[in-house]
């Protein structure tokens, strides 16, 4: 058990956890959650940082669609109604989207991904996996998400009256799947996630290289490596990151600022081979494949 989720300030992520349990066994929890999660993994080294806050749970419905997970015994929106979480259908990402919103305080959010397929709308266009849309939760398809449910991982969440086990993905595939996607992430979302990377590589730095050799393989696959497409933009945007004059890392550096932690020694420079050093042993192993 972990006092991770304790405090009231995450009477939100409490309330979904509790009321998604049923599903937890066939739902992946990614993004910030899961970033922070990570902490709770055997494989983990203490870092003495906080995990950046986050406002919303993200969770990635399985490739074959919400029917694996909602059943008429077990109704997941009447249960996050239940568990004080309301329906609100959101303008930017087409027709349809919902998101389940906690009002707090703090104010938190539920939100349901599925995996866009080739060739299908943007996400800004319709919506385009109709599996996702069933029993009121209308999942956002988003490209490359693929990558995070390969070899997942499961953590232990103690949500105060009970633990419950959650799935993640694991940090190669997170780190993987954050550089595939970083093109087409908001500014302010790529300042964040490179703390994320960050963080990533600080909890599993002592292991690193053996999660490389471990999990590139399912990876590759997806990505197309040594020569596809998507190992190409991994490789590229690795490139990018290790370098500590690029503009990326200063707004990371603002992030960690902003959020009360400890500054980096060295800023940008330190930050930057920190990545380096990660992501080396990533690529290596990325190279190798056939």
């Amino acid at each position: 058990m972990s006092g991770l989720f304790q405090g009231p300030q995450h009477e939100g992520i409490r309330r979904a956890l509790s009321a998604l349990a049923p599903a937890l066994d066939r739902v992946f929890v990614i993004g910030g959650v899961a970033h922070a999660l990570y902490r709770l993994h055997a494989e983990a080294c203490p870092i003495p940082t906080e995990p950046l806050s986050t406002a919303d749970l993200d969770l990635l419905l399985p490739e074959d669609g919400l029917s694996v997970v909602s059943s008429p015994s077990v109704d997941l929106v009447g249960r996050l109604r239940d568990h004080g979480f309301a329906e609100k259908v959101t303008g930017g990402y087409g027709d349809g989207h919902v998101v389940f919103e906690f009002s707090g305080p703090p104010p938190f959010q539920v939100e349901f991904l599925v995996h866009r397929l080739a060739g299908s709308r943007s996400r800004k266009g319709e919506r385009v996996c109709a599996k996702g849309q069933e029993d009121g939760i209308h999942a956002l398809p988003l490209a490359h998400l693929r990558l995070l449910s390969k070899d997942v991982w499961k953590v232990e969440v103690d949500v105060g009256e009970d633990v419950l086990p959650v799935r993640i993905p694991n940090p190669v595939a997170f780190v993987v799947q954050k550089l595939r996607v970083w093109r087409e992430r908001e500014p302010s979302r790529q300042a964040k996630d490179i703390v994320y990377l960050y963080d990533t590589l600080s909890l599993f730095q002592a292991v690193w290289d053996r999660l490389c050799e471990q999990y590139t393989p399912s990876l590759a696959s997806v990505l197309g490596a040594p020569r596809g497409k998507g190992a190409r933009a991994v490789r590229r945007m690795a490139d990018v990151l290790a370098d500590p004059e690029a503009d990326p890392l200063l707004r990371a550096l603002e992030v960690i600022e902003s959020s009360g932690r400890a500054p980096i020694q060295l800023g940008a420079t330190s930050l930057a081979a920190s990545l380096r050093a990660g992501f080396e042993p990533l690529l290596r192993h990325l190279e190798s494949e056939s």
